[in-house]
């Protein structure tokens, strides 16, 4: 499967499962997002509510709880600096 994004000729972007992200500008001087994957459409993401960094920890940690699921926790392999377990 190509898991390349396709970006359209006005801007959105053909996804890997067959969907369309769109985007647009906000009236704070942000973007909202946006999906298909829904008939009606789905709000993804708007910059101006969360940032990308908070976006990125839950989508990391939603594929890390989804990996868990389906092979089992992952093994304690040592701890931080912090004294947890990584």
């Amino acid at each position: 499967m190509n898991k390349k994004l396709l970006v359209t000729k006005n801007g959105n972007c053909q996804l890997p499962n067959g969907y369309t992200l769109y985007w647009d500008a906000n009236q704070v001087g942000g973007r909202t997002y946006w999906s298909d994957e829904i008939p009606a459409g789905v709000f993804v993401w708007d910059t101006v509510l969360v940032s990308e960094d908070t976006l990125l920890a839950a989508i990391v940690q939603e594929h890390k709880l989804l990996t868990q699921e389906k092979h089992g926790p992952f093994p304690i392999i040592g701890t931080n600096q912090d004294g947890h377990d990584i």
